[in-house]
Order: structure tokens, then sequence, then C-alpha cells
């Protein structure tokens, strides 16, 4: 009996420092939030942001109401819901007509803003929606361009930093 509880104790042990040494080192999160770079449906719409397909920073999914405000300041004046809509497809973009809940790890992904095709909202608490909403990205420091290695954004304590991403 106290062999197979030798040998119990022992698999337990050796499994939970595996376990430990596989995750990823903690990220304290910055003291204050980066500003908004891109809005979407869960964060709701930056009134007067340039929707994605012409190239801005809003990737809400078309409404009557994103769009009343995008033909306020000029785009797509003239174009219903559907129209607006129907270009997004035409563009080879799924939206979150389309499905939901994906995280953008759907095989229309990753997000538009990361360079795939699916404009459907990331998951709320994930990297990836920090990343989509702030337009940055977290990687490991070491791998960091040289000029974000310093960086105070969230700790130069830190194994990770924030890395801006430049948009194409």
């Amino acid at each position: 009996m106290s062999r197979k509880l030798f040998y119990l104790f022992g698999y337990v042990l050796v499994l939970s420092m595996v376990l430990v040494g596989c995750q990823r080192p903690h990220v304290p999160k910055p003291g204050v939030a980066p500003k908004i770079k891109h809005c979407f449906d869960t964060v709701g719409h930056i009134p007067g942001a340039k929707p994605w397909l012409l190239g801005g920073d809003c990737c809400c999914t078309p409404s009557e109401q994103v769009v009343s405000d995008w033909q306020k300041n000029g785009y797509f004046v003239g174009k219903s819901v559907s129209e607006i809509i129907d270009q997004y497809k035409a563009a080879g973009i799924c939206l979150a007509t389309d499905h939901v809940d994906c995280n953008n790890a759907c095989e229309h992904g990753p997000h538009v803003v990361k360079g795939g095709k699916c404009m459907v909202p990331p998951t709320p608490g994930t990297e990836n929606y920090e990343e989509v909403l702030y337009g940055c990205q977290y990687m490991e420091r070491n791998e960091a361009p040289q000029k974000c290695r310093n960086n105070n954004k969230p700790d130069q304590n830190t194994a990770y930093t924030l890395v801006e991403v430049e948009q194409e």
C-alpha cells in the first residue's frame, strides 16, 4: 500500500512541476490603459471613426446606428446597411452577422487588424481582445524590436512588453 502511495505522490509531484514549468510568466497590466485604436461591437462605436473597409479603424458590424454616423461623416453616403455588408463580403471579410464567438481563431482569422479576414469582435479578457482594441501586440521582451524593449508598458520588470502594431 505504501509503495503505491509513494508512486502516486511522485507522479503528482512530477506532473505539477511540468505543468507549472509550462506556464507563461505573469504579465501585470499597465496602470493606465492605452488609447483605444479600433472600435468594434463589444466596445461600442467611436463617433466619427472611419470604416475599416475604407482604410479606417472602425471594425463595427454595419448597423443602422453605425452607418448613420459613417454617413454623417461622409462615408458610404447613399448606401444602405445591406449594401455596405455586401461590400464587406465582396472584400472577403467575415462579419459578426456571419458567425460569433470565434475570438478570430476561425478559418477567416486572424482579426482584420492583424491581417486576417475575420471582423468578428474578439473575446473580452483575452490578449487578442487587447491587441485588437489597442492596436498593440504582447510579445516576449527579447523578441520585441530594440526600441520597445525598455518600454514602460506594462512594466520594465516583466518578460513581456507591448509593441504597437502599424497598420499596413
